[in-house]
């Protein structure tokens, strides 16, 4: 007999199980951005590369489903803009001004996510 495939009742798809990583990846290293906001020491650049690239990551994977954000919003379609544009490559600034707008940003996306059930406590 075949092994059933899994439900999504039963275990995460594959796509939610990163997702879930990526989540918990940039509240780490949001956290670690924050306390070197608060007591800077050594160079802005390595804790805001960690959280720019799991911010990056989780944006990436989620911003994609409508579901999540209506684009027709007003008010989701220009906090996508902002996202994209504080994540442009070609914006290479790291300051403590991007930064602590980046945090900002994350905890904007983070609320979409849970008031969507893409992440949740109850798993």
């Amino acid at each position: 007999m075949a092994e059933s495939l899994p439900t999504p009742r039963t275990e995460r798809p594959a796509i939610a199980t990163v997702i879930d990583a990526a989540y918990i990846a940039t509240a780490r290293q949001g956290t670690r951005l924050r306390l070197y906001l608060m007591d800077p020491r050594g160079p802005l650049a390595p804790p805001f590369l960690e959280f720019y690239e799991c911010f990056s990551a989780l944006f990436t994977l989620t911003s994609p489903y409508q579901e999540i954000v209506d684009e027709d919003d007003e008010d989701s379609a220009k906090l996508l803009k902002e996202i994209r544009t504080w994540l442009d490559p070609e914006n290479r600034t790291i300051a403590t001004a991007r930064a602590r707008r980046g945090l900002i940003l994350f905890e904007e996306w983070q609320k979409i996510l849970a008031r969507k059930d893409v992440i949740s406590w109850q798993r």
